[in-house]
């Protein structure tokens, strides 16, 4: 997944995420309890997955910003034993 795909869908997750936190409100001014829980499950769902996207993104952004300031960096495979 490259950069700009991953920046698309920490977009997309971030309108999730503010639109279930605005469902739940909703619900929870008119006593469903029950509802506004489960949109709030789901909300914590969303910010685990824009959590994740965070750790992608920096993982894609880190070997252009240590090429920018002059660090040579080799992969290196490590095997199991």
């Amino acid at each position: 997944m490259d950069l700009k795909e991953i920046n698309q869908k920490i977009v997309t997750e971030n309108l999730c995420y503010e639109d279930l936190i605005t469902r739940a409100d909703v619900y929870r001014e008119r006593g469903d309890w029950n509802i506004a829980r489960e949109l709030l499950k789901d909300a914590i769902k969303s910010i685990n997955a824009l959590q994740e996207l965070e750790k992608r993104k920096q993982l894609n952004v880190m070997p252009h910003y240590l090429k920018r300031i002059g660090v040579v960096a080799k992969v290196v495979k490590r095997f199991a034993n």
